[in-house]
């Protein structure tokens, strides 16, 4: 009876989608002043789930005061393994990537976007090679930079920021792609 309880927990454990890539994200239409704020949640399933708010709004600029909810959408997108095989590759490559947060006074009184606050990748850490697993907990490791920003939390190095900035691209190039506002 314990050997079957033991199977029944390990099965559904291992029957779980793990988040591998979550990305936080917006886009503005200047001319119909509509922001949709994106989440983008990759899964080991080979799944992509997207949640998009899309809000009408008042303001010009960068200053963006939403006054109504135009549209909210939940997909689920099947991704084919090549493209799901890229999107884990660069995720892979990133879960070992060193981390530079950078902490600095605000030295500009710019107002950012929607666009240029909403710009967060959190990744799976600890790519393990030989379990062939990810064994650490998901982590912000790019989010927004300028001017206003405070903490910067960016991967050390070209070769990361080449590699989330590719990876911020292609999540959301599917992810505007599926929900088709």
């Amino acid at each position: 009876m314990k050997f079957l309880a033991t199977v029944l927990v390990f099965t559904a454990m291992a029957a779980q989608a793990k988040e591998i890539a979550h990305y936080r994200f917006a886009v503005q239409d200047y001319a119909t002043n509509e922001v949709v704020h994106v989440e983008a949640t990759l899964e080991d399933t080979k799944e992509l789930h997207i949640e998009a708010m899309s809000f009408l709004g008042r303001g010009h600029g960068p200053i963006f005061f939403p006054s109504e909810v135009k549209e909210d959408v939940s997909v689920t997108k099947n991704l084919n393994k090549y493209t799901y095989e890229i999107l884990f590759n660069k995720v892979k490559n990133l879960a070992n990537a060193q981390i530079k947060t950078t902490y600095q006074q605000i030295v500009c009184t710019m107002m950012p976007g929607p666009e240029a606050s909403n710009n967060h990748l959190t990744v799976r850490r600890n790519w393990d090679w030989d379990m062939d697993d990810f064994i650490g907990e998901m982590e912000l490791i790019s989010g927004p930079s300028g001017c206003w920003v405070s903490t910067s939390v960016q991967p050390d190095g070209d070769w990361g920021k080449r590699h989330a900035y590719e990876l911020k691209e292609v999540l959301k190039t599917l992810a505007l792609e599926t929900i088709e506002l």
